[in-house]
C-alpha cells in the first residue's frame, strides 16, 4: 500500500503541474516508428526480507532482515512511439553496487561452528531486461500538454512495466569481532550465486520534448527486481571445515525506490 500511494502522489503531482496548459496551443512532436533510449538514475531499496535457514545459519539478536543500501542505475533501450498516447519499448538496466551489511550478536545457544559476534556482508549485482507501456498527457487530455516556447513542449507521462532480473550475490562472507594475530576473522565465505526472477516496475514523471526528436524523461520509479539468493556452497567454517560445506542458501527480495532521467532520440 505504501508503494501504491507514493505513485499515486507523485503521479497526481506530475498532472497538476501542467494542468493550466490548455491556454497553449504547442506544436508537438509527430509520432515516429523507433526511438533510442539512454537513461541514469539513484534507487534506494527498501527491506530486502532477508532470511537464512536456522538449521545451519546462527539465531541472532537483530536477525537477518535489512536494506541494500543504495545504487546507481544505467539504461538502455529501444522503443515505438505508437500515437501520441502510447509508447512501447524494452530496456536493459542494471544496477551494480547494492551492498548488505548486518551486524549481529548470539540469541540462545550457540551452536556448532558458532563463530561469535560478527558482521554479515554481501554485495548485489541486478540487471533487468523490461517490456514498458507508457502513457502521454496529450494523449488522454489535449490540454495536459504545456508549451514552453516554439520548440519545447512538456506533458505527463506514467507507465509500467513487466520482465526478467538476473540477480547476483557475490564478495558474501562473514568478518568476526574476535581477532586472531592482530587481524579479524573471516568465515563463511561464499561463491558468487546468480538467480533469475519476475520483475516489474510504475513510473511517472514529465516527458520534455525538444525540437522534432529530442526529448528527455524525467520522474520517479518503483523497481521490484524480484527474489535473490545467497550461495549454497561456502568455505572457512569454523568449527565445521576448512574446505567448504554446501548450505541453505539465505532468501530475499529486492525492492527499491529510484529517481530517473531518459534521454530519448526519434529515428
Amino acid at each position: 500500500m505504501k508503494r501504491i500511494t507514493i505513485f499515486m502522489g507523485v503521479l497526481c503531482l506530475m498532472l497538476s503541474s501542467v494542468a493550466f496548459a490548455g491556454a497553449y496551443h504547442a506544436p508537438v512532436q509527430e509520432p515516429s516508428l523507433l526511438f533510442l533510449t539512454v537513461g541514469f538514475g539513484y534507487s534506494w531499496s527498501e527491506d530486502a526480507n532477508v532470511k537464512a535457514n536456522p538449521s545451519f545459519w546462527d539465531p541472532a539478536k537483530q536477525g537477518y532482515n535489512s536494506d541494500l543500501d543504495s545504487s546507481e542505475v544505467y539504461s538502455a533501450g529501444l522503443g515505438m512511439r505508437v500515437s501520441p498516447l502510447l509508447a512501447l519499448a524494452v530496456d536493459v538496466s542494471r544496477r551494480p553496487s547494492f551492498k548488505y551489511e548486518k551486524f549481529q550478536s548470539p540469541a540462545g545457544p550457540q551452536p556448532v561452528g558458532f563463530i561469535g559476534e560478527k558482521t554479515r556482508f554481501f554485495d548485489l549485482t541486478n540487471t533487468s531486461v523490461m517490456f514498458n507501456v507508457m502513457l502521454f498527457g496529450r494523449g488522454i487530455y489535449h490540454q495536459l500538454l504545456l508549451s514552453l516556447g516554439h520548440h519545447i513542449t512538456v506533458e505527463p507521462v506514467i507507465g509500467g512495466g513487466i520482465g526478467v532480473a538476473y540477480n547476483t550475490v557475490e564478495n558474501f562472507h562473514s568478518v568476526t569481532a574476535t581477532q586472531t594475530g592482530g587481524f579479524n576473522n573471516v568465515n563463511s565465505i561464499g561463491d558468487d550465486r546468480t538467480i533469475t526472477s519476475f520483475a516489474w516496475q510504475l513510473m511517472a514523471g514529465l516527458h520534455v520534448a525538444i525540437g522534432q526528436r529530442a526529448s528527455v524523461d524525467l520522474g520517479y520509479r518503483y523497481f521490484d527486481g524480484g527474489d535473490f539468493e545467497g550461495p549454497n556452497y561456502v568455505h572457512s567454517v569454523s568449527g565445521v571445515t576448512s574446505s567448504g560445506l554446501s548450505v541453505p542458501p539465505w532468501k530475499g527480495n529486492l525492492c527499491s525506490n529510484e529517481a530517473f532521467i531518459n534521454f530519448n532520440y526519434l529515428v
